[in-house]
């Protein structure tokens, strides 16, 4: 559960979604409980190789209609946000291996360790939010186009194409945790999170920098 608000609060602290505080805890909670439900539900009946196509396509259905942003945009921000959490997690599985602090097999679903990391993770991400909050360095693109009529704005079809590639490779190449090569299918994971993430990033910080650049714009 602790993994789902990590992403939601990442999303709306960075991608400065402007929704009142008490609103945006509310739909927090509510789209955190409803995933950790799902997550449970996927484990429980043995599709946890699968989890990821199941998830991230949840957490866009969640922004699109609880969170009320547009279609590219809540693609877009969904798989980044998703992403960048796994990538943080990883990174610390990684350091614990490191140091021969747990085993692989701590990290799957209901250990201890398992949740230690989760929380870990939780206030990584809280605290780079924060950071990116309180500088003012939010992403403020929505993909909208009605910046005004004598400018032709470019299409966002590229960055649907390229987060729902980059979904689909992540989902292939997650770590599986219940299989064997564990330790190769970790490796791959983090080194392919990693990239997809700084993939994402840069275009993000391209695509609002070309936005703000428009918004201030009047022909």
């Amino acid at each position: 559960m602790v993994d789902f608000a990590s992403i939601f609060i990442f999303i709306t602290c960075v991608f400065n979604l402007k929704l009142r505080n008490k609103s945006t805890m509310i739909k927090i909670l509510a789209s955190t409980a409803v995933l950790a439900i799902v997550s449970h539900y996927i484990i429980h009946i043995g599709y946890q190789r699968f989890s990821l196509w199941i998830l991230i396509p949840s957490v866009v259905l969640i922004m699109r209609f609880v969170f009320k942003q547009n279609k590219t945009y809540s693609i877009w921000i969904s798989v980044t946000g998703y992403i960048f959490v796994l990538s943080v997690q990883l990174l610390i599985i990684y350091g614990l291996l490191f140091t021969k602090t747990i085993q692989p097999q701590d990290a799957t679903p209901y250990t201890t360790k398992a949740y230690f990391i989760q929380l870990a993770t939780f206030l990584v991400i809280c605290l780079i939010s924060f950071i990116v909050h309180k500088l003012g360095d939010t992403l403020t693109f929505d993909f909208n186009n009605l910046f005004g009529q004598k400018i032709n704005f470019k299409s966002p079809v590229r960055y649907i194409v390229i987060s729902i590639a980059i979904l689909l490779f992540i989902a292939y190449t997650f770590p599986n945790f219940y299989g064997e090569d564990i330790n190769m299918n970790f490796y791959i994971s983090i080194t392919t999170s990693l990239l997809c993430f700084f993939i994402l990033i840069v275009m993000s910080l391209q695509r609002n920098k070309e936005e703000n650049e428009r918004k201030s714009y009047r022909p």
